[in-house]
């Protein structure tokens, strides 16, 4: 039987997840239309011990990628690469899904032909009870929308946890993520938009996205020590709004989203305690960009952005002493 889904497991020093992960997207009635590329990153720990013992049980499902470490981007690239179900999944190693919705999303991609299907996700924060659903309100279930008209619903670029979409699409417009690099969903979400026609919304939870470790990308400490890595994402998501075709809604939800990202870039520089540095490198961000694009530069700023910029940047120190004192206080609390 032909795969209806590729899934790509990106895998770094990922063993102690394996065995919970995958069994997840194994407990379905429809396997054998399921693919399970786990893709090992150059892991130091023995994920790629545990992924060859998974695909020795699993030889119809799972298939097993060993590579040096290239960073999350590598590893998609990679799934890419080899992938042969009409659709394509990337799920990480520590986060799960929902077996009985994830049966269901197989079920309806092998039964219709969209560019892409969305879905909601779950936000889990580990060592607590509280969890956070991630959907889309007012979009009609199964119905088929033009990409265009979806994205004035639902809003904004999808994240990529909800994101189900066309190989094809990536393999013929020779989609790349960057390498050696965090922050690279905002690529993955971006680089197909251009290609995308047709999506329908699913309102099945299958994606469960694991919170609150201290290793994550996402973490305030972990994004001021990578924050040069989210500076390469925003340069490199701006040259790919300049090579932009047309002027459609999506064009417009793409630069939105990247605007998004300087705002959130500012706020982790004005949280740093060297000023100084903090103001030079933003400042420095700001000309690169407005080399770039004048437009990006001049469209809409954030209120956070708009401030910073006044008196020459001189609103940066004030902002900042303003980020520092609430965080500390958040601190105490």
């Amino acid at each position: 039987m032909s795969k209806v889904l590729s899934v790509v497991v990106p895998s770094y020093n990922a063993a102690q997840y394996l065995n919970e992960t995958i069994p997840t997207m194994l407990a379905v009635n429809n396997s054998d239309a399921l693919e399970i590329i786990i893709v090992n990153d150059g892991s130091q720990d023995n994920t790629s011990e545990v992924a060859h013992a998974l695909k020795e049980q699993y030889p119809d499902v799972i298939r097993v990628v060993d590579k040096e470490n290239g960073g999350h981007g590598s590893t998609i690239n990679a799934g890419i690469d080899v992938a042969k179900g009409k659709y394509f999944k990337v799920i990480d190693a520590d986060d799960w899904v929902d077996s009985k919705a994830f049966e269901q999303l197989i079920n309806f991609l092998a039964t219709h032909d969209v560019d892409e299907v969305i879905t909601p996700y779950l936000e889990v924060y580990m060592g607590s009870d509280t969890t956070q659903l991630v959907a889309s309100e007012n979009v009609v279930e199964k119905q088929v929308y033009p990409y265009d008209e979806f994205l004035k619903i639902h809003g904004q670029l999808p994240q990529m946890h909800m994101v189900t979409i066309k190989t094809d699409i990536l393999k013929n417009n020779h989609i790349r993520i960057g390498e050696k690099m965090f922050y690279v969903d905002m690529e993955y979400i971006m680089f197909p938009s251009p290609y995308i026609e047709t999506v329908v919304y699913l309102n099945e939870v299958v994606y469960q996205y694991r919170l609150g470790t201290v290793t994550q990308s996402v973490s305030v400490g972990s994004f001021v020590r990578n924050r040069h890595m989210h500076e390469q994402v925003i340069l490199r998501v701006v040259d790919f709004f300049n090579r932009y075709a047309t002027d459609t809604y999506r064009k417009e939800v793409v630069k939105q989203r990247i605007l998004t990202m300087v705002d959130r870039h500012a706020k982790v520089l004005l949280a740093m305690s060297d000023v100084q540095l903090a103001k030079r490198e933003f400042i420095a961000l700001e000309q690169r960009i407005k080399e770039k694009s004048e437009q990006m530069h001049a469209d809409n700023p954030s209120k956070v952005v708009s401030f910073v910029r006044l008196g020459n940047y001189a609103g940066f120190n004030v902002m900042s002493v303003i980020v520092r004192l609430r965080n500390k206080l958040l601190k105490r609390q």
